[in-house]
């Protein structure tokens, strides 16, 4: 009679599913500039996993910026245009108020 440890061993073939799945996103897309946890790496609430190279989010938000002041400055524009005409006609028409009746007959 042996003393030891008993071994088991079963071999068969499959394949292992977990028993939830995730599915993670982000807020932007962009490259990865560096991942932080490796396969299998136990993560909680807040921890940071991967960071996205921020230089194309930055042009971007740079390129929208001046289009949003280009558009801005159009808008600013129209209002001073649609000032100086009110405000020629309200010139005109104090102007036309202030004239006696005699020169000018209905």
């Amino acid at each position: 009679m042996e003393f030891g440890t008993v071994k088991s061993c079963i071999l068969t073939d499959g394949s292992v599913e977990p028993l939830t799945h995730l599915k993670a996103g982000t807020q932007v897309s962009g490259r990865l500039k560096k991942i932080a946890v490796r396969v299998g790496q136990t993560v909680k609430k807040g921890d940071l996993i991967a960071e996205i190279d921020p230089r194309p989010l930055n042009k971007n938000m740079v390129v929208n910026t001046n289009l949003y002041l280009e558009r801005l400055e159009s808008e600013r524009m129209q209002l001073l245009t649609n000032l100086a005409s009110k405000k020629g006609t309200w010139i005109r028409q104090s102007y036309l108020n202030s004239v006696p009746d005699r020169l000018f007959p209905h």
